[in-house]
């Protein structure tokens, strides 16, 4: 889809929407947007294209998220972007419709953490709200859960509500960390030299090879269901990080005190997966 993006960008037939906002506000967005769609565009970043996230619209435009364990949320924290720019890019289905949006993430990485800005693209349509996400891992609230912060247009706070925002941060994290999953398998899939050397005539860039990273849905799972014997989806094993002191929430609502400690290891973060793309 960001290829799409770009060709339309290209021919100047990409159109532009936001969400209403005060007069001064708007035009203070329309600024930024060149700057952001250059991000995303930009040939300096990795693409990956999550299917089936589990994201989806209802008939009254509301947007639906997976629920992210607090369990996930806490190990998902010390997992790194792979890269130091990437799109993260998923299809989300309409409920009543046949097309569906495009959602999509510009994610940089940051020392400790990273900055992520949201779009989304619909019948030629790019939506840009002039927010990014910050995550700091090093930022945590009394109980040890991490914070995420949210920088959007003054106006957007008074009229919308922001909670979506820390929805797209959650799903951010689960995302990385299932790249970094041990079941991960990345394929490479070589182009045709013939078909490069027709768009070499017609004066067209060749196409990449592709690289696409494949992994198990029953690998993703993090809780085993309570009525599901424990052979059947094992809990995967916990990469090397430093947790902090925190109260976690059991699946029976309980509240328990958790110690700091090193799991697995030294503290380390733990490396990020070898993605090689030609």
């Amino acid at each position: 889809m960001r290829n799409k993006i770009m060709k339309l960008a290209e021919r100047n037939r990409l159109n532009f929407s936001h969400l209403p906002l005060p007069p001064q506000e708007e035009m203070a967005l329309r600024r930024l947007f060149p700057e952001a769609l250059e991000k995303l565009l930009s040939p300096d970043v990795f693409e990956f294209t999550w299917e089936d996230a589990g994201i989806w619209v209802d008939a009254n435009e509301r947007t639906h998220y997976p629920d992210v364990p607090q369990d996930e949320v806490l190990d998902a924290t010390e997992f790194p972007v792979p890269h130091e720019k990437i799109v993260i890019q998923t299809r989300v289905p309409r409920e009543g419709s046949a097309e569906s949006d495009t959602f999509l993430w510009y994610v940089e990485q940051r020392p400790h953490g990273r900055i992520a800005i949201p779009f989304v693209f619909r019948d030629d349509t790019l939506s840009f709200f002039g927010t990014t996400l910050l995550f700091d891992r090093r930022v945590r609230d009394v109980n040890g859960a991490p914070m995420f912060g949210c920088h959007c247009p003054k106006g957007h706070r008074k009229i919308y509500d922001e909670d979506e925002f820390y929805d797209h941060n959650r799903m951010l994290l689960r995302f990385l960390r299932i790249l970094c999953l041990p079941q991960v398998v990345v394929e490479v899939f070589e182009v045709d030299e013939g078909i490069n050397r027709a768009r070499a005539r017609r004066g067209r860039a060749p196409l990449p090879r592709r690289s696409v990273v494949r992994i198990a849905p029953e690998a993703i799972r993090y809780i085993v269901p309570q009525d599901a014997p424990v052979e059947v989806a094992p809990r995967e094993l916990v990469a090397p990080h430093y947790r902090r002191a925190h109260m976690r929430t059991l699946r029976s609502g309980r509240r328990v005190p958790v110690r700091s400690c090193v799991v697995n290891g030294n503290g380390e973060m733990p490396a990020p997966q070898d993605f090689h793309v030609g």
